[in-house]
């Protein structure tokens, strides 16, 4: 009895349904007191502006506060940051909504996006199972060549998974109930999510004779 071991891989496209983005207000100051005061305060006023929106504050998580002084210069300055963080189901609207906030009142600010698809294990499992039958695929055209066929499965080794987020109904923050009313990017609001591209790769050992 003879051995082949086949790689066998599937691959799928999907557009993401969630965003999780990260927001860091950034503040330079001589005086380290303004300067935190100055990254809370525009915080707090975004804040403001998304609560008169709609939206519900209550889903979004306070990450730290931070003060770091600079001494690169002959003057000392401090960099004073506050981040935040919220998940929210992925609206093109609603998140050009936030870009086009930070650009009007021209926040000092880093935005951090990360796109997710909510059910990524269930199109893990369905990837999975098309990379075992690819590898088979390919070994029982292996083993025809041989003049040989496939009698056994004798080990599957499977790729490691990337950690995602496990979303549930109380973790994101949702669209206001009215929609989003401070977007003026009408144009930008025409695109479509971004795409989450999700492989799967499995080395399987197959038994011939």
């Amino acid at each position: 009895m003879g051995k082949l071991y086949v790689t066998g891989r599937a691959k799928q496209e999907v557009n993401a349904d969630m965003v999780n983005i990260k927001l860091t207000f950034e503040v330079v100051d001589r005086n380290a007191t303004k300067a935190l005061f100055k990254a809370t305060d525009q915080c707090e006023h975004f804040l403001t502006k998304l609560d008169k929106a709609g939206f519900d504050l209550s889903k979004i998580h306070l990450l730290d506060d931070d003060i770091e002084q600079n001494s690169y210069s002959e003057k000392i300055t401090y960099e004073a940051t506050r981040r935040i963080e919220f998940l929210m189901p992925f609206h093109i609207k609603e998140y050009n909504s936030f870009v086009d906030m930070i650009r009007r009142e021209q926040y000092n600010i880093s935005l951090d996006t990360e796109y997710i698809v909510s059910n990524i294990e269930e199109i893990r499992e369905l990837l999975l199972q098309e990379a075992v039958l690819n590898s088979q695929n390919k070994a029982e055209k292996i083993a025809q060549a041989m003049k040989k066929k496939i009698v056994g499965c004798e080990e599957v080794n499977l790729d490691g998974d990337y950690s995602h987020y496990h979303v549930k109904d109380t973790d994101y923050l949702p669209p206001p109930v009215n929609g989003c009313k401070i977007c003026g990017m009408s144009s930008s609001n025409k695109m479509q999510s971004p795409k989450v591209t999700e492989e799967k790769e499995v080395n399987v050992t197959w038994l011939i004779e």
